[in-house]
């Protein structure tokens, strides 16, 4: 595999930006704790070459809608201190089975490092509020693979990464086996 074009779908401020960029460059732009709007500068697409068990890809990560309909990989995320961004699944599973109905799709919850430092559990709205156990049941509804990952310390997201690329792989270099009949052998006895 030569390229694969990735969408990612979720609320506002569940971290997709950062997760591209933490992706590309190893780090997070503008400041992440202030929500500083110049992390927003130079959008879409976060374009990087990877090497994935030997073989190189050229991987395309689009944040923002209208995300590319060419995408073969999709990752749903929420936020893991946004019970909201949680809640909404749903509308953005429905959206992703409607925009990129063939694609291999990954849920995940993303700003892990929110439990990484102890002074910001006393602030609420960084505290956790989904569960890793809340968002595996939420995977195994949807009928997704599911990862946590902190886009502000890079925990998690090259594997996701990685992951997405085997699984695409893999299909691309599968046979299609549909419509064509498989035949039977014939075995002749000779009495």
């Amino acid at each position: 595999m030569k390229h694969l074009r990735v969408a990612i779908l979720g609320d506002e401020k569940v971290g997709r930006e950062s997760f591209g960029s933490q992706f590309v460059m190893g780090r997070i732009r503008g400041n992440y704790e202030a929500g500083d709007p110049t992390q927003l500068e130079e959008r879409d697409p976060y374009r990087r070459t990877i090497t994935v068990d030997g073989r190189e890809c050229f991987i395309a990560i689009v944040t923002h809608e209208p995300a590319d309909r060419d995408s073969e990989a999709v990752i749903l995320m929420y936020s893991v201190i946004s019970r909201a961004s949680f809640e909404h699944l749903e509308t953005h599973a429905t959206a992703q089975k409607t925009r990129y109905p063939n694609a291999v799709v990954i849920l995940v919850g993303n700003r892990l490092d929110a439990d990484l430092n102890p002074l910001d559990v006393n602030v609420e709205w960084r505290r956790r509020q989904v569960s890793t156990e809340e968002g595996e049941a939420a995977a195994q509804r949807l009928g997704y693979p599911f990862a946590e990952t902190s886009a502000k310390t890079g925990e998690g997201v090259h594997e996701v990464i990685g992951d997405l690329v085997r699984v695409v792989r893999g299909r691309r270099e599968t046979p299609e086996k549909k419509g064509k009949k498989r035949r039977r052998s014939v075995q002749c006895l000779l009495m």
